[in-house]
């Protein structure tokens, strides 16, 4: 989209949002303070959507990435959040708290909006939308959208300076980066722009701050480097990494991890009061130079992983995609005049109750076999082809969604973990053993599982390069991992470091191949 026409559709925008005001008046005074609400949050939402299109006009004009734009302008809470936070940028009064506050009230805003749109059922019985929604919630909101809008000025096209167009290239950068959007909007940072009053002498100001700390951070990178030639090491930690793990597949709770806690200082599992995710933290002494802690933690962090995924047999990983089951906002069945979920694969979307209740729960016996896994397994990966086929499993498990379908690429690298793990315990050959290998792995351990056949006949699919009848489904990739786990637990995992000598080549190398000269199913 050009300038002049993203200029054009922030002026829609604006038109719009005050005819949905507007409407929001009128039928408030019919006595739908639901429906009012719902075009009040509407009008909020379409503002937000004009000052993402600013944004987006500097963002076109300087070739940046405008993915983030694009995500925020399809998702109701962000345009919210947009709407509201310029609202306070514009009186000169944000402050970290406001921040926080201004998220949550726009989640809330979104809630509210939608109990006041459809029928709904729940324990406490069924809700009625117009019983959702007081006039006093309706006029409050209507009243802030008022206020928004009145704020606006005439919207006219206007070249930017040169330093105008630095700050905002270089501001536009930053907010993508975790750590610099924490210190933007901290304290300090609001604070500083209350006392500036003036957006560019801010951005002026930040800019010099994320220098200074640069040019700091590579002054202690230097003086930690002299430290090791000149000290002897004290013993004590110094350095601490944090990762978030997630979970699909489970529910954590604080009493399990403090059990793995005691026996391990190294690499520590932080509960963090979530039922799905947990901080995972690794800990080294001051015996460890700064030019070894991404190497050591990046060793630990691989085999903490592949640990947690194989005890528990279910799936673990540092992010999450979105839209794992569906691409859309809603879907109406107009005959019907109701909202319903389905993805792709399933069909009927369960809801949440019944999805979070087939979690199991990571409980002591999971710990007792990850302390037996993650001391089983090699520190590093690289060297071990199989499990670096295992972990590029589990990056495309993470990165699966609807928009990027990888079922195929998930089979195939636990299906050629398997296989390696097969070959370096000289359970086979080569790959005119492991149809028969498989077959009897899986009668021993999944006697009462019914999908070998199909199993099967993808292996075969797989070997003679011939397409299969029916797609491979994402929960088949997944079983996939889960043969593969199974096969460690019980075969594989007794004999790991026996089994070493018979390693030979790199898993980043293009070639990879084991004990005997058969290379890794492709």
């Amino acid at each position: 989209m050009e300038i002049d026409d993203l200029l054009l559709a922030s002026r829609a925008c604006l038109n719009h949002a005050k005819s949905l005001l507007d409407s929001a008046t009128v039928v408030k005074h019919s006595g739908h303070s639901n429906i009012a609400y719902h075009l009040a949050a509407l009008a909020l939402e379409e503002i937000g959507r004009m000052e993402l299109l600013n944004i987006k006009q500097m963002a076109h004009k300087q070739n940046l990435e405008k993915d983030w734009i694009w995500d925020a302008e399809k998702n109701h809470v962000k345009k919210l959040l947009s709407c509201l936070f310029s609202l306070e940028m514009l009186s000169n009064d944000m402050t970290p708290e406001k921040f926080k506050f201004l998220q949550g009230l726009s989640l809330e805003i979104h809630q509210k909006r939608l109990a006041g749109l459809y029928v709904g059922q729940s324990e406490d019985g069924l809700k009625i939308p117009s019983e959702q929604i007081t006039t006093e919630e309706a006029e409050n909101l209507i009243s802030l959208a008022n206020l928004r809008i009145s704020m606006i000025g005439e919207l006219t096209k206007r070249t930017p300076t040169p330093e105008e167009i630095d700050n905002q290239t270089w501001f536009l950068r930053s907010v993508e980066n975790t750590e610099k959007k924490n210190f933007i909007f901290s304290k300090i940072s609001m604070d500083k722009l209350k006392e500036t009053a003036n957006a560019g002498d801010w951005v002026n100001w930040l800019k010099a701050e994320f220098q200074k700390r640069e040019d700091e951070s590579n002054g202690l990178l230097k003086q930690e480097r002299q430290r090791l030639k000149n000290d002897l090491p004290k013993g004590i930690p110094k350095w601490k990494i944090r990762i978030k793990l997630y979970t699909t597949t489970h529910t954590i709770k604080p009493s399990v991890l403090r059990e793995w806690n005691k026996i391990n200082q190294t690499v520590q599992l932080i509960y963090i009061n979530r039922k799905d995710a947990l901080n995972l933290e690794i800990i080294f002494n001051d015996d460890v130079s700064v030019d070894e802690v991404y190497r050591r933690s990046f060793f630990l962090y691989s085999k903490i992983l592949l640990a947690l995924n194989i005890a528990s047999m279910g799936f673990w990983f540092s992010e999450i995609p979105p839209h794992a089951e569906r691409f859309y906002d809603d879907l109406e069945d107009l005959e019907l005049k109701a909202k319903l979920l389905i993805s792709e694969d399933k069909g009927e979307k369960k809801n949440g109750d019944e999805e979070e209740n087939r979690k199991r729960v990571f409980d002591k016996k999971s710990i007792a076999l990850l302390s037996e896994n993650f001391s089983s397994l090699p520190d590093d990966i690289i060297k071990w082809p199989p499990l670096h086929e295992y972990m590029k499993g589990l990056v495309l498990l993470a990165k699966h969604n609807v928009h990027f379908k990888s079922e195929i690429g998930i089979f195939s690298n636990f299906l050629n973990a398997l296989y390696g793990l097969m070959l370096i315990d000289e359970s086979i050959k080569g790959p005119d053993d492991f149809e028969k290998e498989f077959s009897d792995f899986y009668d021993k351990i999944f006697p009462d599982l019914d999908e070998k056949e199909r199993f099967l006949q993808i292996i075969r699919s797989f070997r003679s390069q011939e397409e299969l009848k029916s797609k491979i489904t994402y929960d088949e990739a997944f079983h996939m991992k889960l043969y593969c786990d199974a096969y460690f637990l019980n075969v594989y995992k007794t004999k790991i470091f026996e089994l070493a000598k018979n390693i030979k080549g790199d898993a980043l190398k293009q070639d990879i191949r084991f004990s005997s000269d058969n290379e890794i199913i492709n």
